[in-house]
């Protein structure tokens, strides 16, 4: 269920690589959440891997990637890594993305500079813009980096800042809590990511104008999941993604906030469904 771990060096960054199914079938690149790792797609790289390969990146600073100076933490790093893994894993197959919150980002970058690239484009829960609001409710978690003296403390916490990812079994809060720590130099457990990767965040990749300007000209179709209780991409700002993109679906998933864990079988389908393949 956890894939195959892997390692690749690009451009002198060691990033840890997840993936799922058969190499020489169409790829799928799945781009993780801001302070998150590849492992939270594991229950749908399972269902994808009988089509698809599918390949999952910790972002540097996140999981068991290396670690950056803290002024590199941002997405022209994030999309040069990302080009190298198209590059590694791509050539000369169809290509899909799919990217949760700030992994969708950077599939919108790429998917501007490299139109003939992505032949899909998954966005979960992710827009050109985002309210500040729900900024500020993810900067409250991730800028401050609690320690516990146990794993079920560890747990409870996890159970309770992801609320919003919608109904995980016992099974996925276990790997996603065991994948999700690191031990202190004092023995404690801590979230598993670089603090200094706060220094960045909310940082927009352009200003919000231009990035409405910039996704009205993505030619690549695209499919906007929703959590149906998101305060990130909240009903106004999908309603636009529908009206000016160029071919824009739309997806809500019920139960969930920001942002959606993909790991129900609905969920799959209607990945399948967009790439063409059910």
């Amino acid at each position: 269920m956890t894939g195959s771990l892997h390692w690749l060096d690009a451009q002198g960054v060691e990033v840890a690589i997840r993936t799922w199914g058969q190499p020489s079938a169409p790829l799928v690149v799945a781009w993780h959440g801001f302070a998150r790792t590849s492992i939270d797609f594991a229950t749908l790289a399972e269902s994808l891997s009988q089509r698809y390969f599918v390949v999952a990146p910790d972002t540097p600073g996140r999981g068991l990637s290396q670690w950056l100076p803290a002024q590199r933490y941002g997405f022209d790093t994030y999309c040069t890594l990302a080009e190298v893994i198209l590059d590694t894993y791509g050539k000369n197959r169809p290509t899909h993305w799919i990217g949760t919150s700030m992994g969708g980002i950077i599939g919108l970058l790429l998917a501007e500079r490299h139109p003939s690239v992505l032949q899909r484009l998954v966005l979960n829960d992710i827009g050109p813009e985002v309210p500040q609001a729900a900024l500020d409710r993810i900067r409250s978690y991730t800028g401050v980096l609690p320690e516990f003296q146990t794993l079920q403390e560890a747990e409870a916490y996890f159970r309770e800042v992801y609320t919003p990812f919608g109904p995980l079994t016992d099974t996925e809060w276990a790997r996603l809590v065991s994948h999700s720590l690191r031990r202190t130099d004092g023995g404690l457990w801590t979230p598993h990511y670089d603090p200094a990767i706060n220094r960045q965040f909310g940082t927009p990749p352009r200003d919000s104008a231009l990035a409405w300007e910039r996704f009205a000209e993505i030619p690549t179709p695209i499919l906007v999941i929703r959590g149906e209780t998101s305060d990130l991409l909240t009903p106004e700002i999908t309603a636009r993604m529908c009206q000016v993109g160029t071919d824009v679906h739309h997806y809500t998933v019920p139960g969930a906030g920001h942002a959606p864990y993909l790991n129900r079988p609905q969920d799959a389908h209607a990945i399948l469904r967009f790439f063409g393949s059910s």
